[in-house]
């Protein structure tokens, strides 16, 4: 069937653009914790990079020690902790344990233990 007189159908690049842009919306967290954004932007990547992240890329999250480490849970799943991303802070003011997430490549940049289990 052919499309009414008029009518066009949409063409690959929309319906890519339109695909596009709604898989990086997916990738960015609705609610951002504004009122830690100063703590979270003063958490410093421990290979040097500079900030791990700002409030959007930063969220708490339930965590369990292994005997292989630390895991987290998000993205539905229990995730091992690469050791190399684990700051040794004390001043965590959630109490829980924070992740932060590159959201383009989904990995962790920086962890910070809770401070109750």
């Amino acid at each position: 069937m052919r499309p009414a007189a008029g009518k066009q159908r949409p063409s690959l690049m929309r319906i890519a653009a339109a695909s596009t842009v709604l898989v990086l919306l997916a990738a960015v967290p609705l609610l951002a914790e504004t009122s830690l954004s100063t703590w979270y932007q003063s958490l410093m990547r421990n290979d040097g990079k500079g900030s791990c992240c700002g409030s959007a890329d930063c969220r708490p999250v339930d965590y369990r020690t292994t005997a292989n480490g630390y895991e987290v849970f998000f993205d539905g799943e229990w995730k091992p902790v690469p050791k190399e991303v684990i700051l040794q802070r004390h001043d965590n003011p959630t109490g829980r344990a924070i992740v932060c997430i590159d959201h383009l490549f989904r990995t962790m940049l920086c962890f910070v233990p809770g401070t109750q289990m």
